[in-house]
């Protein structure tokens, strides 16, 4: 484990703790009547086992491996990948009112899809129909979230 990969982690853990204090502090209620603590808890207490599961398993480890300074010398080459997901992400939220989640939302996972990890066209089709239609079928029809209906008008 590198010392920024160190580093980021015991801040990770820092973060963890103090997320589990503020939320404790806000009330956890019960299992059936959760308090306004109960979801930021829940996520602190799985950032934190994540934190203390990576110091363990990073920390076992002696010296880096050829594989992964490989890794590390490519990290610059990662930059361009992220820049263009930061851009995607800002033109969806500037769309989506516009053109409507169903659309935006297709498009965004057919160019992070291709971006992230290419893969054949029709394999990036059907992940991105997949996508959408599961985020619309449980937040708009199951969680009666209301998405904007753009140009498609549903």
């Amino acid at each position: 484990m590198t010392r920024s990969e160190k580093s980021s982690t015991l801040f990770l853990l820092v973060l963890a703790a103090a997320i589990l204090l503020a939320s404790a502090k806000l009330g956890l209620g019960r299992l059936r009547e959760p308090g306004p603590g109960f979801f930021p808890f829940l996520g602190g207490a799985i950032l934190l086992l994540a934190s203390v599961i990576r110091l363990l398993v990073e920390g076992r480890r002696q010296g880096i491996d050829e594989g992964r300074q490989a890794e590390v010398a490519l990290m610059g080459a990662k930059w361009p990948k992220v820049l263009v997901v930061m851009v995607a992400l800002a033109v969806y939220a500037y769309v989506l009112e516009a053109a409507g989640f169903i659309l935006c939302t297709f498009l965004l996972m057919l160019l992070l899809l291709r971006v992230m990890e290419p893969r054949s066209w029709p394999v990036t089709l059907i992940q991105s129909g997949v996508i959408t239609l599961v985020s619309y079928v449980v937040f708009e029809k199951g969680l009666a979230v209301g998405f904007p209906k753009g140009i498609l008008g549903f």
